[in-house]
């Protein structure tokens, strides 16, 4: 018997003793009433030892419930982060572990709206390409063309506010959602960048340059564009004429 269980009937099992006492005193054996007593100290005892077996088995069903519950809390735990992990890898670029081309878009489409509703309202994006990472991959590897690319975007996560929104779009390419930001805002913030990449470059010893061109536009309610494959094509036209540019001074690869 469980000491819980032993608890629960202190009383009863100490009535029990007492009348079990009563019956073997030899003194009480002269009175005519004490047959019938032991007859009552006999049933007492048999009904108390079911009750107490039903509450021995109850008491198990108990534990066994608990174990349920358990490991019910466990399995739902355990969905929970499956569910969390799968929501991380829809919205995630796995090697740099910034928003994906999805998640980049999405925050692209509710600024949009957002803009459709309120006529004060505007966003800025810049569109960046990283300079000369096919010749690093054909050059230096994959490995190394991988490590610049979680190097810039880890520096450009690393400057730019909790509202802003960087997302890997392709192999080389970022797009950076600021709202509330205008194009000198952004341009302010991408003079920081390069200037990260500048401090990143003369602490390494890489046979090759690191650097990427970038175009911004300031989106408003009077520029008229509310298409986002518009935006994000004009946006990637001046990334492209700054390539360009860059390409014809000697500035890039």
């Amino acid at each position: 018997m469980s000491e819980s269980t032993r608890a629960l009937f202190r009383e009863e099992l100490e009535k029990l003793e007492t009348a079990k006492k009563i019956c073997s005193d030899h003194k009480n054996r002269e009175n005519e009433l004490i047959g019938e007593f032991e007859e009552l100290v006999a049933v007492f005892e048999r009904n108390l030892k079911t009750t107490i077996k039903l509450t021995s088995i109850s008491d198990g069903q108990q534990v066994y419930l608990k174990e349920v519950q358990s490991e019910l809390a466990r399995e739902i735990d355990e969905r929970r982060r499956q569910q969390e992990l799968l929501e991380y890898y829809a919205f995630t670029d796995m090697m740099t572990g910034v928003p994906n081309r999805r998640t980049g878009f999405m925050a692209l489409d509710r600024e949009l709206k957002r803009l459709q509703n309120n006529e004060d309202t505007y966003f800025s994006i810049c569109f960046i390409d990283i300079d000369g990472l096919k010749t690093i991959n054909d050059g230096y590897g994959h490995v190394e063309g991988d490590f610049i690319i979680k190097t810039i975007a880890d520096i450009i996560r690393d400057s730019i506010e909790a509202s802003d929104v960087v997302s890997r779009i392709g192999g080389d390419e970022f797009l950076l959602l600021m709202p509330e930001r205008t194009e000198q805002d952004v341009e302010a913030v991408m003079k920081q960048i390069l200037k990260k990449i500048e401090s990143f470059k003369s602490s390494q010893t890489k046979p090759y340059d690191v650097d990427f061109s970038y175009g911004i536009m300031e989106i408003n309610r009077e520029l008229g564009m509310d298409c986002m494959d518009k935006i994000i094509s004009a946006a990637d036209s001046l990334m492209y004429k700054n390539k360009t540019l860059k390409r014809e001074i000697g500035l890039s690869e």
